[in-house]
């Protein structure tokens, strides 16, 4: 066996070799109803179908986290999940920037920030399906690129909505990217058989899309 081969086993064996925390799963899977209530208010009080686009996304990241963290799944079906699990981010990344774009950025600039960003996240999930054990570096880096693309739809909230669903927008894109460092640092760990660095990921990742969901709301009605 290599180095490299070594410090991957390493790197993949180390989550399963501690207990699940008792709080594994648990906040997305209180928001994952949440989500669905909001989407339904959210679609109905909206005059644009871009907003059914940010709900679908917001609940199926939610809605598949919650069912691949709470239950102990057989192996091949836990890597099933494992997979959709990280393809829904890329799906939750494309969505909350769908209506963004669609109805902030300037029409001649949306439709190809849409493509790009769509097209990307596409490119991303192809290459999670095909190396689900890639390094954290090319990892980190596709979800790196996408956020770059896709970032600079919240500034265009705040000039199109106004400073509150722009501060929000910046807010919820704040809290993402904290979630993203506690995750890949694995800290703050907290109480690691309760609440660990996995749940300060999750509780940030519910913060950033409350925030987000906000958002929106201001923007599309």
């Amino acid at each position: 066996m290599t180095d490299r081969t070594s410090r991957q086993t390493a790197r993949d064996d180390r989550p399963a070799l501690l207990p699940k925390p008792i709080w594994r799963g648990w906040s997305h899977l209180i928001c994952f109803p949440l989500s669905l209530i909001a989407g339904a208010f959210l679609i109905g009080a909206a005059a644009v179908p871009v907003a059914g686009v940010y709900a679908a996304s917001v609940s199926a990241m939610f809605g598949i986290s919650a069912l691949y963290h709470r239950v102990d799944w057989r192996f091949a079906v836990k890597r099933i999940l494992q997979r959709l699990d990280h393809l829904t981010i890329f799906v939750l990344i494309a969505g909350t920037v769908t209506p963004m774009y669609q109805l902030a950025a300037p029409e001649r600039y949306s439709r190809a920030c849409l493509i790009l960003t769509w097209a990307l996240a596409a490119a991303a999930a192809g290459l999670h399906l095909a190396r689900m054990q890639a390094p954290e570096r090319v990892v980190g880096g596709t979800y790196l690129a996408l956020a770059a693309v896709a970032g600079p739809a919240l500034p265009l909230v705040w000039i199109h909505a106004g400073p509150i669903a722009g501060g929000l927008a910046v807010a919820g894109g704040l809290l993402y990217v904290a979630g993203a460092l506690a995750y890949h640092c694995r800290r703050p760990d907290p109480a690691p058989s309760m609440f660990g660095y996995h749940e300060v990921f999750h509780a940030l990742v519910c913060a950033a899309a409350t925030c987000h969901y906000a958002a929106v709301f201001i923007l599309v009605t």
